[in-house]
C-alpha cells in the first residue's frame, strides 16, 4: 500500500525532473517491433485481469470520494476488477467491517472483537474504522503512524503483549517454534551493558538479550544476524528484573530480546484463555549499570519522542473506547453501491495480523448475506514490511484458512500481500542461513501439508523507492526489475501454474512529481503490458480515489500522488490526469472490454537500449492490437511493424488506428499543492493507412495501434 513517509535515499539530491517534455532528438531513431504471432504468452480475460484497490481515506474524506460525480469519472476509467485495500492492517488496528458484534467480555465492552456476521441495517454503515491496539509494542507502523509503544511509554499500568495465537495452544507446534521479540533501536551505536525489564502476565521464563551485527540496519534487514551478548540465555520471574549481559559496555544500536517459553500466567481477573497465551512486558529499559544502578539511554513518553521500539506480534485485544475515527473505510456496502465493480467478483482482505480466525469467518458469512461474489480471500497485507517473520505469518495463516474452509471450503486463498522489496524478499536468517521470505513461508506450509491452502500469490509492486531521482533510468530497468522479480520466486516456491495477483501497483510507494505527470503513467502501462505478457492472473492500479499532491520527500521540493484524477471542489467534476488517460486507452483502445478471451503474444524490439517497449494482442474481435512505450525523455523513435507467424515476416498491412499519449496532449505545471495539468486532452486518435510505414513514438509516449477487423 503506498505509505505515508519518507523513502531510500538512493542518488544525490535534486530537483524532480519534469516527467513531460518537448525536447526532440536531433533525428528520430529507427527501431523494429516484430509480434510472433506462432507464439502466444498467455490469455486473459479483461474484466477479471486489469483493475483496481479501493482504499480507505482520512476523516471526513470519504464522502467526496463516493458522490455520483466522483464515481463517474472513476467508472470512466473502464476498471472493473476490484480489490477492497485494508488500512487498519498496516496501521496496528484492529478492524470493525460493521459496527455490530460483540466483544470477548462483553460487560466491559472489551476483549476479542467479532463483528455480526449479517448486516445490522438494510443500508448498512457508510463507514467503518479500525481500533487502536492498547496492547501495542511498535514505535512505528505503516499506516498514519499516530499510535506508539506501550514498551517505553513511561507507565508501568500499560503493556505490551504478543499475539496469543502464535502461542503453542493455537499452533499445535513446540513453544520455541515462535518464540517472540522485543526490538530497541538506540538510533546509533551506543554503549550498553545492561538491561532492565519490567514483566507483565505472562512473562518469559526463557529468554535471550541479543544484538545485530554484521549489518548497519537490522530495520531495513541488510546482511547481518543476531548474536547472544555473553550473557546466554536467562530466566525469567515475575515483576521487574535487571541483566547485566557483558561485563564491560558495547557499542551496539540494535538489541532484540528473544523469547523463547511462557509462563503461562494472566493478570488477575482474567479469564479468557488468550489472556494467558504468549508474552507480555510493561517497559523496558536499557543501558549501563554503574554502582548497581541502571543508567537509561531510552527516552519513555507516551508518544513519538519516546525511543523506537519493534516488536515481533502484538495482541489484537482492545475496547470499544479503543475506536481511531481518523481514518475511515467505505464499508462494504458503500463499495457495492458505487457501481464500480461492474459485477466483477471481488478480492477482499481478512485481518490477520490484528484480528482472530472468528472474525474472518464472521466477515465471509456477511459478505454471502451481501450477495458479494468473491475472487478470493487475501490474508493479511504486507507482513513482511512490518518484520512478521515468515514462519509466524505461516501459522496465522493456516490457523484462519483451515477455519475459513470449514465454513466456505471452496473460497480461493491466498496471500502474503507483500510490499515492495527489490531484489528479493527476505528476512533475518534462520538456523540455516536462509533469509528467503518466500521459501521460508512455502517451507512452512509445505512441512505442515498446508500448501494446498494457498490458492494464489499476491505481492504489491511499486518499483522506485527515490522519488527525486530522474524518471528515465529508472523507467528503462522497470519491467526487468518486475520480470525478474516474478521469476524469482518461482525458484523460491511459487509452483509455476500458481495464480498470482499484484494487489497494489504504482511508480513508487512514496509521493512524487512523476508519478504525475507522463513517467507514472508510463509506468503503469509498463506493468500492466509485463504482467500480461508474464501470465499473471490479476493486476490492481492503486490510486483509483480522486486525490491530491502531496510532499512526502525531505530531499527535494517534489509534489505528487497514485492517482488517476486530481480532486476538484465540491460538485466539480475530478480532473484526468497522465495515468487515466493511459488506462482508459489500456481498457477502451488496446484491449476489448468485458469477459471474452485476449490472447498475449510475443514481441522482439530491435532499438537502442530498453528504451522501447512492445505489448501484442489478439483480441476476440479478431483485431491486432499493439501497445508502445517509448520511455525516453528526450528520444523519438520511428518504428517499423512486423508481424510473422513462424515460418514468415512480412510488414503489417491495412489500415491502422492510433491512439497516442505525449507531451502533445498532456502537460504537468508544479505548483506544490496547488499543482495541476496546464494541457490535459485525451490521446490523439488518427488512422494511418497502412502498418508499412513506420510510426512516430515521441519522448515519453504511450501509443495504441490497432488493426482492422481479421
Amino acid at each position: 500500500m503506498a505509505l505515508l513517509g519518507t523513502g531510500a535515499a538512493t542518488a544525490a539530491p535534486q530537483p524532480a525532473a519534469p516527467g513531460s517534455s518537448t525536447a526532440r532528438s536531433a533525428s528520430p531513431q529507427p527501431a523494429t517491433v516484430e509480434v510472433d504471432l506462432g507464439r502466444p504468452l498467455a490469455r486473459f480475460s479483461p474484466r477479471e485481469a486489469i483493475g483496481a484497490g479501493l482504499d480507505g481515506s482520512e476523516q471526513g474524506e470519504l464522502a467526496s470520494t463516493y458522490t455520483q460525480t466522483s464515481l463517474s469519472a472513476m467508472s470512466a476509467a473502464g476498471l472493473g476488477a476490484l480489490t477492497y485495500r485494508l488500512r487498519t492492517e498496516l496501521g496496528v488496528e484492529a478492524w470493525h467491517f460493521d459496527p455490530a458484534g460483540s466483544f470477548s467480555d462483553p460487560k466491559h465492552m472489551e476483549g476479542y472483537w467479532t463483528s455480526a456476521s449479517r448486516p445490522s441495517s438494510e443500508t448498512g454503515p457508510f463507514a467503518t474504522y479500525g481500533y487502536e491496539l492498547p496492547r501495542r509494542g511498535d514505535t512505528i507502523d505503516q499506516a498514519n503512524d499516530s499510535g506508539y509503544s506501550r514498551l517505553d511509554d513511561g507507565s508501568l499500568a500499560s503493556f505490551w503483549k504478543s499475539d496469543p495465537y502464535l502461542d503453542r495452544h493455537y499452533t499445535r507446534e513446540p513453544e520455541a517454534a515462535h518464540p517472540q521479540w522485543v526490538m530497541i533501536d538506540l538510533g546509533r551505536p551506543r554503549p550498553i551493558d545492561a538491561l532492565r525489564i519490567a514483566w507483565a502476565a505472562p512473562y518469559a521464563t526463557r529468554f535471550a538479550v541479543q544484538r545485530y551485527v554484521g549489518g548497519a540496519d537490522a530495520v531495513a534487514l541488510a546482511p547481518g544476524h543476531w548474536v547472544d551478548f555473553p550473557g546466554g540465555t536467562h530466566r525469567g520471574h515475575p515483576g521487574a528484573q535487571t541483566i547485566r549481559f557483558s561485563a564491560r559496555p558495547l557499542q551496539t544500536r540494535f538489541v532484540r530480546i528473544l523469547m523463547f517459553a511462557s509462563s503461562h500466567t494472566a493478570p488477575a481477573g482474567a479469564r479468557d484463555i488468550r489472556d494467558r497465551l504468549g508474552y507480555a512486558i510493561s517497559e523496558v529499559y536499557l543501558g549501563t549499570l554503574e554502582h548497581g544502578r541502571l543508567r537509561d539511554l531510552l527516552t519513555h513518553a507516551p508518544g513519538k519522542s519516546q525511543s523506537v521500539i519493534y516488536t515481533s506480534s502484538t495482541d489484537p485485544w482492545h475496547s470499544a473506547s479503543d475506536l481511531d475515527p481518523g481514518y475511515e473505510q467505505p464499508s462494504f456496502q458503500t463499495v457495492l453501491r458505487s457501481g464500480l465493480t461492474r459485477g466483477a467478483p471481488l478480492l477482499v482482505p481478512v485481518p490477520v495480523l490484528y484480528g482472530t480466525p472468528e472474525g474472518a469467518v464472521a466477515e465471509l458469512r456477511y459478505l454471502r448475506a451481501l450477495g458479494v461474489r468473491l475472487r478470493g480471500v487475501e490474508l493479511g497485507e504486507e507482513p513482511d514490511g512490518q518484520l512478521i517473520s515468515p514462519e509466524d505469518y505461516g501459522a496465522l495463516y493456516v490457523q484462519f484458512a483451515r477455519a475459513i474452509h470449514r465454513a466456505f471450503p471452496h473460497v480461493p486463498l491466498g496471500g502474503p500481500g507483500f510490499a515492495s522489496s527489490l531484489p528479493d524478499w527476505t528476512y533475518w536468517p534462520d538456523a540455516h542461513g536462509d533469509r528467503s521470505w518466500t521459501r521460508r513461508f512455502v517451507d512452512y506450509l509445505s512441512a505442515r501439508h498446508a500448501l494446498g491452502l494457498l490458492d494464489f500469490f499476491s505481492f504489491e509492486w511499486y518499483p522506485f523507492d527515490d522519488v527525486c531521482a530522474p524518471p528515465g533510468p529508472q523507467l528503462a530497468h522497470a519491467s526487468r526489475l518486475l520480470e525478474g522479480v516474478l521469476a524469482l520466486q518461482h525458484s523460491e516456491g511459487i509452483p509455476k501454474r500458481m495464480p498470482i495477483y499484484v494487489t497494489e501497483y504504482g511508480y513508487s510507494a512514496y509521493a512524487g512529481q512523476a508519478e504525475v505527470e507522463l513517467p507514472g503513467a508510463l509506468l503503469n502501462a509498463d506493468t500492466v503490458g509485463t504482467l500480461l505478457a508474464h501470465g499473471v492472473s490479476a493486476a490492481y492500479m492503486y490510486g483509483y480515489e480522486p486525490n491530491v499532491p502531496i510532499r512526502e520527500s525531505r530531499r527535494c521540493n517534489t509534489w505528487g500522488n497514485l492517482m488517476l484524477l486530481l480532486a476538484s471542489g465540491a460538485g466539480t467534476a475530478p480532473t484526468p490526469l497522465a495515468s487515466f488517460w493511459e488506462t482508459q486507452m489500456l481498457t477502451r483502445d488496446w484491449m476489448l472490454q468485458g469477459d471474452r478471451i485476449h490472447t498475449v503474444y510475443a514481441t522482439r524490439v530491435k532499438a537502442h537500449g530498453r528504451l522501447v517497449r512492445a505489448f501484442a494482442l489478439r483480441r476476440p474481435d479478431g483485431r491486432l492490437s499493439l501497445l508502445l512505450l517509448n520511455m525516453s525523455a528526450a528520444r523519438d523513435y520511428e518504428v517499423r511493424l512486423r508481424a510473422h507467424d513462424g515460418r514468415r515476416s512480412a510488414a503489417l498491412r491495412g489500415r491502422l488506428d492510433e491512439w497516442q499519449l505525449s507531451s502533445a496532449n498532456y502537460r504537468w505545471q508544479a505548483a506544490g499543492a496547488d499543482g495541476r495539468p496546464i494541457l490535459d486532452e485525451p490521446p490523439r486518435h488518427t488512422q494511418l493507412r497502412s502498418g508499412r510505414g513506420p510510426v512516430r513514438l515521441p519522448p515519453y509516449s504511450i501509443t495504441v495501434l490497432r488493426s482492422g477487423p481479421g
